[in-house]
């Protein structure tokens, strides 16, 4: 039996609270303007999956979860869970063949 994908944890696991420290910063962002409605998350750290170039037409399944801290317990926790195929980007530029002269 396979999941339901996104995934969604409205609750600290630890101490049940629904207070988040990025949901409040994100709220607090579109309460001043500086955010739309449609912001979710931020990125951290963001990676970009290169082709292989052995096998081009394969493209990897990620799950990719959004992580939030509760302002009661500190506790990380995922707050959605979603599953898809990776962005792929193009394959990486081979550099142009170095001619070497001799000295003399």
């Amino acid at each position: 039996m396979g999941l339901t994908f996104p995934i969604e944890f409205d609750k600290c696991p630890n101490c049940g609270s629904e207070k988040k420290v990025a949901q409040s910063i994100i709220d607090s962002l579109i309460e001043d303007g500086m955010a739309g409605e449609g912001l979710k998350g931020f990125a951290i750290m963001n990676t970009t999956v290169q082709g292989d170039q052995k096998r081009p037409q394969l493209v990897p399944t990620v799950l990719e979860c959004l992580l939030d801290v509760c302002t009661e317990c500190g506790t990380v926790y995922c707050v959605r869970a979603m599953s898809g195929k990776a962005k792929m980007g193009p394959p990486p530029k081979q550099p142009p063949p170095q001619i070497f002269r001799g000295f003399g």
